[in-house]
């Protein structure tokens, strides 16, 4: 419980954890650091671009075993195939390839290994978008862009992928 200042008094408040983000609902609540401004995605979407790395704040059912991301990733990323990634601290939780198409929202499915002690309770979950290094390992490192390298357009951010919603169930 927070503790909250209202007419003199303390009073209790509950601090909200959610399993469900979606951008321009409740992201502002949930969406830590690592995220850029809310706007318009595909079809008029709400959306925020992550960095190369974004934090969210999640409630981890003990039954949570997917995490859902409905997501788009720039053209530039057709040269190797992405994944998109989850971490709680260093540790990686999962990660799925990214598989659809640059012009729609493309639903990626991670699936997820949580403990048994780390289930059923509220948990700070990073998303990243990653390239495999090295088709031969398994080494990964963390994928972005910065428009102005490609349009020349004076947008200097590091962006990594474009996410409508996500889940974790």
């Amino acid at each position: 419980m927070e503790k909250t200042a209202q007419d003199g008094r303390l009073k209790e408040k509950p601090i909200i954890v959610t399993s469900s983000i979606v951008m321009g609902y409740n992201d502002s609540q949930f969406c830590l650091h690592g995220w850029h401004a809310l706007g318009v995605g595909l079809a008029g979407l709400s959306a925020r671009w992550t960095s190369e790395q974004a934090f969210v704040r999640l409630n981890l059912s003990r039954e949570a075993t997917m995490l859902y991301v409905l997501t788009c990733m720039p053209p530039i990323v057709f040269e190797r195939r992405p994944f998109i990634a989850a971490y709680e601290g260093e540790r990686c939780l999962g990660r799925a390839p990214w598989i659809g198409s640059t012009l729609s929202w493309t639903l990626t499915q991670i699936p997820i290994n949580l403990p048994a002690e780390n289930k059923g309770r509220e948990a700070v979950i990073s998303l990243c978008p990653e390239l495999r290094t090295n088709p031969d390992t398994d080494e990964y490192s963390p994928f972005y862009f910065i428009p102005h390298e490609i349009q020349g357009n004076g947008d200097f951010r590091k962006l990594g992928m474009s996410v409508a919603a996500l889940r974790i169930a």
